[in-house]
């Protein structure tokens, strides 16, 4: 029984070592001359696929043999060139070559326009495939190249060619970049640029900054962003992200003219950087003259400006979330204004920190809002204000919270742990059980 046991093992070793390593080939026979006698593939110039279609001597068919000769790796978030070299068996027109990935949410494609090709000519096509940032890491995803033309194509027409795709070593991308404030911005106010970069690379980048300027305007503004990890490195309990929300804040001089001005945002950090650029449109702000007429926009008559960093929070019943509120002094005073959340008073408690904040001219501050819903509190959105009051000037924004049962103390991943367990112990009963009966029956076939 060892013996044949042990020799199962060897084998289930040795099938697997060849699965692992065979290597993806193909060969099969035509009669009539193929309409593409042969082709390979290069990705980043390395040879991946090689067909091709040979007469054998003295016989009125074609043998055609295929080979992946490699897995190539792709890094996600980078421009993929494949070269396709490829020889006709026969002339064609029209002839158009297609390249794309299966097994993302939406194939990824690329072709050619329509060319013509004559027989024995050797013909090379390089294609820029563009892949996405969000390709699953060390996944396999079948990269297909075909050759098409009206009618059906014999012979090496097509490859089905098995790629990994794998993370770039260090590589930031700016996520999204939304510019807010008053609309149209009135020239002499500030202008808000929430600005979301993530590692997309496979190291951990540090001292990442984010930059937003108008070159036209000759104003800029840099922030400091700090760390960020890297999603495969960071385990659960890590205190650091792999992305990060930076809020940035400028105003526009006061004697800029009407028009449409480039916006530049720059993530970088050590020999690292991306960048977006957005259009502004700022209007000529109106000032008072000597003669008492004109006026000013009512941001600025306000005297402060009032924003959100969240606008809406999910939260458990019994349980407190935060918000984060950004008032900003856009004048050339200062100026002391109070903050208060109204309308919580059926469903949650709040506090705001602080509560009275002092700014000076063009500074900005945050103030945090904390909510701690009650037991009883009713699923669903509740939305709530905040009201900031300077003098006899006061804006408000409404904040959500988005209230739901509490959940239960087990999570889905502790149930099917625990069933794995059970269904484990189960089986180990079983086995003992059979054993016995197994080893009883010997022993009374022993007796007899």
């Amino acid at each position: 029984m060892k013996k044949q046991f042990l020799f199962f093992v060897l084998a289930f070793a040795f099938a697997i070592l060849l699965l692992t390593s065979a290597v993806k080939a193909d060969s099969w026979n035509l009669t009539e001359q193929p309409s593409i006698n042969s082709m390979s593939v290069l990705i980043e110039g390395n040879s991946v696929f090689q067909g091709d279609c040979v007469q054998v001597p003295g016989l009125t068919f074609w043998n055609c043999n295929t080979e992946q000769l490699a897995v190539a790796a792709l890094e996600r978030g980078n421009e993929m060139p494949i070269k396709v070299v490829f020889v006709p068996g026969e002339d064609l027109s029209n002839v158009q070559i297609k390249v794309w990935i299966s097994g993302y949410h939406d194939d990824i494609e690329v072709k050619t326009s329509q060319f013509d090709v004559f027989a024995g000519n050797v013909y090379t096509k390089t294609l820029n495939m563009q892949l996405p940032n969000d390709l699953d890491a060390l996944d396999t995803y079948t990269l297909h190249v075909k050759i098409t033309q009206k009618r059906t194509l014999t012979g090496i027409e097509s490859a089905d060619i098995d790629t990994i795709v794998q993370r770039t070593a260090n590589q930031i991308k700016i996520l999204n970049a939304e510019v807010f404030g008053t609309m149209p911005i009135i020239a002499g106010n500030t202008v808000y640029v929430d600005v979301v970069v993530k590692n997309i690379g496979n190291h951990e980048v540090d001292d990442i900054f984010v930059k937003a300027f108008v070159r036209e305007l000759g104003i800029s503004r840099t922030v400091y962003l700090g760390d960020l990890a890297s999603e495969d490195d960071c385990s659960s309990g890590c205190d650091k992200e792999d992305s990060q929300l930076a809020r940035i804040a400028l105003t526009i001089p006061e004697n800029t003219k009407s028009g449409i001005y480039l916006l530049e945002i720059e993530a970088f950090g050590n020999s690292l950087s991306d960048k977006v650029v957005k259009t502004i449109y700022v209007e000529k702000g109106q000032t008072t003259d000597s003669t008492g007429t004109g006026s000013q926009d009512t941001t600025t008559a306000a005297g402060f400006e009032l924003s959100a960093y969240n606008a809406k929070s999910n939260v458990e019943a019994g349980k407190g979330t935060a918000f984060s509120v950004m008032v900003s002094n856009p004048t050339t005073s200062t100026i002391t204004l109070t903050l208060a959340a109204l309308g919580t008073e059926e469903w949650a408690s709040n506090q705001v920190n602080p509560s009275v904040i002092t700014l000076a001219p063009g500074e900005s501050k945050t103030a945090t809002v904390y909510l701690v819903v009650k037991e009883n509190a009713v699923n669903g959105d509740h939305i709530f204000t905040i009201k900031a009051t300077s003098g006899a000037n006061s804006k408000t924004i409404n904040l959500t919270a988005s209230v739901e049962g509490s959940k239960a103390t087990w999570d889905m991943k502790t149930i099917l742990m625990i069933a794995g367990i059970v269904l484990a112990l189960i089986i180990v009963v079983l086995l003992i059980v059979l054993l016995t009966k197994k080893k009883n029956a010997k022993v009374e076939e022993s007796y007899y």
